[in-house]
């Protein structure tokens, strides 16, 4: 009777003991799916797209001035009597449904419009006429959707799908964002990571682990039909809209790039030598493959790309010695300053347009700085010269010699923002009636060229950096 009860006894633990192994099991074969939860997100409403809460204490700043608010600019009262005016090089506002101009927010956002909810886009910008929407899961179907003039979706060629998880993060340039990340989508351990910009969504890729040929294989998807993919001389890529212009006539529009990756190896030094390759594959899509650096480990190295919708930008270009037509930097988001292997000599000519605008006069002007960003530190010597004669961003070229006059500014660098004095140079195009003197804008150059000495500065149209000039008036 004892050994019967003892087995029945048995029996009953070990039926246990496999129910809590199977619901073991069930838990962490189901992790994948029940893990993910959306995070609600609460946002200040005393954000500041522009400064912090403690840099505009350290600037000064404690009220806005409306007659200096446009689409690119902001200005502010100081608490010693000046006023400062922030000019930017692409707009920091846009015109809303209501006809009013909106501060451009890149907060990530959650989605409310219940369409967008129901196609499983969780994620959001704050405040943009420049939309992307990121989706629950990245999967082989399913990508990230960008909309402005045109919609279209980014997504990847990938045999594991993956959810997206709100994180806060270092970027490429080491600042604190918040991005929608997508762990091992890659591979064990090679993330990726979306965050809104002001011109679309900005892509990350974390590395620690190798990648087949060091090639990324990315898909985009556009249901317009006017819509046309191209790539440019410059190595990027263009979506082009074909739209009517004020005289009926059917014009080819750019309305969106995808620009060339940037790679920071483990050391932190960074590489521009990637490529783009683009497959027409029928009905709309296209497969985009990114090749990187094959000298460069990917081991421990961070890819960046940014996907962008047009917007106007103070113009700047740059000019190459080894690629005399400024096709070749045409709309791209970085510029190869000094003297490379590949680019040859390389200088960035930059315009500015707000002197007369605002009808700005020398004797008012205290103080006037440019500032910009390099990628790479070599404690670099840097100057602008005056360009003296006009130019244009689209058929300008190297061969043409632009004629420059005196340095109006010098620098060495000493850190990877780059801060010129312009304030002699905007003093002149502040006397200038015409504005022409404005108009033709800066020459930054090295000041030697050396051979094999480079820098790989953000232009105006980066999404990475702001560049900005600062006006303090007496």
């Amino acid at each position: 009777m004892r050994k019967k009860i003892n087995k029945k006894k048995n029996f009953v633990v070990m039926l246990s003991a496999i129910s809590v192994l199977t619901l073991v099991l069930s838990i962490f074969g189901g992790y994948r799916t029940f893990a993910w939860k959306e995070t609600h997100i609460k946002l200040s409403t005393t954000y500041n797209e522009l400064f912090s809460p403690q840099q505009l204490k350290e600037k000064g700043h404690n009220s806005l001035i409306s007659e200096y608010s446009t689409d690119v600019s902001i200005g502010y009262n100081n608490v010693d009597g000046t006023k400062t005016i922030y000019i930017y090089s692409s707009p920091i506002r846009f015109q809303n449904s209501n006809g009013q101009l909106s501060m451009i927010d890149t907060r990530i956002a959650n989605v409310r419009d219940e369409k967008m909810r129901h196609q499983e886009y969780i994620y959001t910008i704050a405040n943009s006429d420049v939309k992307p929407f990121y989706p629950k899961q990245l999967t082989q179907q399913k990508g990230v959707r960008l909309e402005k003039d045109i919609a279209y979706e980014i997504g990847l060629y990938n045999d594991n799908p993956a959810w997206g998880r709100y994180e806060t993060q270092d970027n490429f340039i080491n600042q604190e964002k918040d991005m929608i990340v997508y762990k091992n989508v890659l591979g064990k351990d090679n993330h990726i990571a979306f965050y809104p910009s002001s011109l679309g969504t900005d892509c990350e890729i974390q590395f620690n682990h190798t990648l087949k040929n060091n090639t990324l294989q990315f898909w985009i998807h556009i249901t317009e039909e006017s819509v046309t993919v191209k790539k440019e001389p410059g190595g990027y890529i263009t979506l082009n809209k074909n739209t009517v212009d004020e005289t009926g006539k059917t014009v080819n529009e750019i309305v969106g790039v995808i620009q060339k990756p940037l790679l920071r190896d483990s050391q932190g030094n960074v590489s521009e030598n990637n490529q783009i390759e683009l497959f027409p594959e029928g009905n709309g899509k296209y497969k985009l493959l990114f090749h990187l650096d094959n000298t460069i480990s990917l081991k421990g190295s961070k890819a960046f790309i940014a996907f962008e919708m047009r917007r106007e930008k103070q113009p700047d270009n740059a000019l190459y010695s080894n690629f005399p037509n400024l096709e070749y930097a045409y709309l791209r988001n970085y510029s190869v300053i000094g003297n490379s292997e590949t680019y040859g000599k390389g200088r960035l000519m930059i315009r500015y347009k707000f002197a007369k605008f605002f009808n700005l006069q020398s004797s008012q002007l205290k103080e006037a700085n440019y500032y910009t960003y390099s990628l790479t530190q070599n404690d670099a010597e840097f100057e602008l010269l005056s360009v003296l004669e006009d130019w244009c961003s689209l058929t300008g070229n190297w061969s043409k010699n632009y004629k420059t006059g005196n340095r109006t500014s010098f620098l060495k660098q000493t850190g990877f923002e780059l801060k010129f004095n312009i304030t002699e140079e905007v003093k002149k195009w502040c006397d200038d009636p015409d504005g022409q003197m404005e108009h033709n804008g800066v020459l930054l150059k090295s000041t030697t060229e050396k051979e094999g000495e480079y820098n790989v500065i953000l232009s105006n149209d980066n999404t990475l950096f702001r560049n900005v000039t600062e006006v303090i008036l007496k």
